[in-house]
């Protein structure tokens, strides 16, 4: 029997418009080298260069999604949706 193992760890990053910022966060969340990651980030369709930012990065991400959103709490829960670790 085959069982795949989930991540210990789920990293939600949630961002709008935030290119100043989110190549800084992405590079500590993937610095944390002793974890197994499950590493999701939920951008609310930035306009900024922010998704130009999560594509350079997108190999060492576990998934990323770039779509409107009702806020902060929406783009998270659509964050936990996704995630597979605790």
């Amino acid at each position: 029997m085959n069982v795949e193992s989930n991540p210990a760890v789920s990293v939600i990053t949630v961002v709008y418009n935030g290119a100043r910022f989110i190549e800084d966060t992405l590079t500590s969340v993937l610095a944390q080298c002793d974890v197994d990651l499950d590493f999701q980030v939920i951008d609310g369709n930035s306009v900024d260069g922010t998704i130009d930012v999560i594509r350079k990065y997108a190999d060492h991400l576990t998934g990323w999604v770039s779509e409107p959103d009702r806020g902060i709490s929406d783009a998270f829960n659509k964050g936990l949706e996704r995630a597979r670790g605790e």
